[in-house]
């Protein structure tokens, strides 16, 4: 009878019963602690910007609230299929951001901007996107697409022309 009880609710209860490697989702929640530690102890940005230490904290943590809800959202989806067309559909998004970031394309809402002599970064609106962190992250899905096609014998290629 106690063992079918349900167990009252705590903190405890949620990491108790938390699914997937615990020493990786320890590690992405000490690398967003430390980005806003980071971010608070940057005085530089404090300088240029006239804000204070606690506006650029504020924005540090909006944006790792952002980071891990797309984490946990991404970490929910059960359908594999889904992950899969996200990763198809991602190299072709990157594609299309290095298209864009190397023909210094000024489309109104989407441009280019040069930093220290290089392009690295689109503007997007108001809002600055790294386009090789993206990549990054799509090469590594599309990857991991493409091997476990290549596992299943899914892809048009098979493994005679590897061999």
């Amino acid at each position: 009878m106690a063992a079918t009880a349900k167990k009252k609710w705590n903190i405890r209860n949620i990491f108790e019963n938390f699914e997937g490697d615990k020493v990786v989702w320890m590690i992405v929640l000490l690398l967003m602690l430390i980005s806003v530690l980071c971010m608070f102890s940057s005085t530089s940005r404090l300088l240029s910007s006239g804000q204070s230490r606690i506006d650029v904290v504020k924005d540090q943590l909006i944006l790792v609230g952002f980071g891990i809800g797309i984490i946990i959202l991404i970490y929910n989806i059960r359908n594999l299929a889904i992950l899969r067309w996200l990763s198809k559909f991602g190299f072709a998004v990157s594609l299309l951001l290095l298209a864009v970031l190397d023909l210094r394309l000024d489309l109104g809402f989407v441009r280019s901007i040069e930093i220290n002599g290089a392009r690295r970064i689109l503007q997007v609106g108001p809002v600055q996107v790294h386009v090789f962190e993206v990549v990054k992250v799509a090469m590594i899905m599309y990857l991991a697409w493409a091997m476990d096609a290549l596992k299943r014998g899914k892809l048009k290629w098979g493994k005679n022309e590897l061999a």
